[in-house]
């Protein structure tokens, strides 16, 4: 009700933002998605891991990099076009949103993500580049599934024989979506809320931060630049 109040700009804040019943961060954490830690990232990210993933395709190599280095969702992702990828003030971004066949969670999903430095140095641009010399309209034109299926779900079930067979990672709670939450948790790190709520497309409780056109895609850029994983740079990565 205090969630409606604040969307229907009745309430400026709501006062139950982050309260949760007796027992429910316990059921979370006993039935929902838990996030990769850092030895899950250290084993899925290993050299041997990735290069098993380079050598199966381009998407089995670029989603699980693009979801550690962006917070973005596996259909977000899967779905993309190469005229997705875009630069406006110096910065290269994702634009993550709806239209040509391509669908977002909700409308406050729609956004644009910078590419950080980290998937630039590995030569996501490069790839990028490559796939429209090839006139590829689709960044992943091999992802296919069956009429009525998202694009990635079966690549999505590949991924979790490959997490749990070669990777080692059996607990069933941690899903491709655990790398979102691994991105988010190393956001809080390094960013301020409203940046990582703006690279995510995760609402809050607040009427005025929705005024305005929210924060720049520089300083997006900025805070996107600081985000690090130490078990990755411990790797040699």
């Amino acid at each position: 009700m205090l969630a409606w109040a604040v969307a229907q700009g009745y309430l400026e804040n709501n006062p139950a933002m982050g309260v949760t019943h007796a027992g429910a961060k316990r059921a979370q954490w006993e039935s929902g998605r838990l996030p990769y830690d850092a030895d899950d990232l250290a084993k899925l990210f290993s050299r041997d891991a990735v290069e098993l993933c380079r050598k199966r395709g381009s998407a089995d190599y670029w989603l699980p990099l693009l979801a550690l280095f962006s917070g973005a969702r596996l259909e977000e992702l899967g779905q993309l076009r190469t005229a997705d990828l875009r630069r406006e003030d110096g910065v290269d971004f994702i634009a993550i949103e709806a239209g040509d066949g391509k669908r977002v969670k909700t409308r406050g999903s729609q956004r644009r993500v910078p590419v950080h430095p980290e998937l630039v140095r590995l030569g996501f641009l490069a790839y990028v580049a490559r796939q429209r010399e090839a006139g590829a309209v689709r960044l992943f034109p091999d992802l296919k599934a069956p009429a009525g299926r998202p694009l990635t779900a079966p690549w999505s079930k590949w991924w979790g024989r490959h997490a749990r067979k070669a990777c080692g990672i059996t607990d069933k709670r941690k899903v491709f979506h655990s790398l979102r939450h691994a991105f988010i948790d190393a956001a809080r790190l390094v960013m301020e809320e409203e940046h990582r709520n703006g690279i995510t497309g995760h609402a809050n409780g607040s009427v005025g931060r929705r005024y305005g056109t929210g924060v720049s895609l520089k300083v997006l850029a900025e805070s996107m630049a600081k985000l690090r994983y130490a078990a990755l740079d411990a790797s040699g990565r």
